[in-house]
């Protein structure tokens, strides 16, 4: 398997790719080069594969290994709902003619509770 080097030093493509992950996971997408798309979209497909295998702390000190700050606790909370990463083309770059992509999380549609399973989960908990 052919490995990406970006064009970086071994630190720099760690910190940018740690950068980007933590970006796609705040944010839910992000605009980049489609070279750094497609392996932001690799990375973060490893990431939710590892993080269904895992439960409880292990899973915090993995996600925290790999993402940052405020961006490793709401994976954590919501990585239930990610259901993929898709990368689109959206064209080239106007400065030097690089491709450009979008990455972003496809997450599933959060649940919605009608008003009278409302009324029926509150005559169970009376």
């Amino acid at each position: 398997m052919r490995k990406r080097k970006l064009s970086l030093k071994s630190q720099a493509r760690v910190r940018q790719t740690r950068n980007q992950l933590s970006s796609l996971v705040l944010y839910q997408s992000i605009q980049t080069t489609l070279s750094k798309a497609k392996y932001a979209k690799s990375k973060m497909e490893k990431l939710l594969g590892d993080a269904r295998k895992l439960e409880g702390s292990n899973l915090v000190r993995k996600v925290a290994s790999e993402l940052y700050g405020g961006a490793s606790k709401k994976f954590v909370d919501t990585f239930g709902m990610i259901e993929s990463v898709s990368v689109y083309k959206i064209g080239t770059r106007s400065g030097d003619g690089a491709p450009m992509a979008i990455v972003r999380i496809n997450s599933k549609a959060p649940e919605k509770v009608s008003q009278s399973d409302k009324k029926i989960q509150s005559k169970k908990d009376k």
